[in-house]
């Protein structure tokens, strides 16, 4: 699939509580995370933007309101409609620095009829290394009108292609949806990449 079909939300804002430092900032094997996230991000849509702190070069940044992952997505969808990007949505997060081309194009092209196709890890959706069709971003806009706030309440609104471990394994490392919260995940990440 061409990158210009799907266009891509990097999810750099949060206040980070756990890790006490903005997490894309943080450097794993000479890169600020954010970058090395951005950079498999842009291989495989277009345009990418960034919904909270600037990640790299040339991305072009919606501000954070500092409302969760959910209103993120909403703007940042928002923000593309505007730009004339009405196709899917690769919506990634910034802590996730073993993410790789090839596990977001696995996602991308599972998204087929689906409003979201996100792989499962340890048991667990992962909605911040998924795909989302425009209709999940008008899904989110309804679920903000009424007061939620979680992703998790959107995957539950709307129509979820769920990618199994042995499917997303086939194409990339385990340890591509490792994400940092922790000053002790931040050190394993390092030591991972060294």
């Amino acid at each position: 699939m061409d990158p210009s079909s799907c266009h891509g939300l990097l999810l750099n804002g949060g206040k980070s509580s756990r890790l006490g430092v903005d997490k894309g900032s943080q450097v794993v094997a000479g890169t600020p995370i954010a970058s090395r996230v951005a950079r498999a991000l842009c291989s495989v849509a277009d345009p990418v933007l960034t919904v909270g702190r600037g990640a790299g070069p040339g991305l072009p940044v919606v501000s954070d309101d500092g409302q969760g992952p959910l209103a993120a997505f909403f703007k940042g969808g928002v923000e593309l409609d505007r730009r004339g990007c009405r196709g899917p949505i690769l919506l990634v997060a910034c802590d996730l620095p073993f993410i790789t081309p090839e596990l977001l194009s696995l996602v991308r092209d599972s998204l087929g009829t689906s409003d979201a196709a996100l792989p499962v890890h340890d048991g667990f959706d992962q909605p911040l290394a998924a795909c989302y069709s425009p209709e999940a971003v008008r899904a989110a806009g309804e679920l903000l009108s009424r007061g939620e706030r979680s992703l998790k309440a959107l995957i539950q609104a709307i129509r979820v292609e769920r990618i199994l471990p042995e499917v997303w394994k086939a194409v990339a490392p385990a340890d591509a949806l490792f994400d940092i919260d922790t000053p002790e995940q931040l050190q394993a990440a390092r030591d991972k990449a060294s």
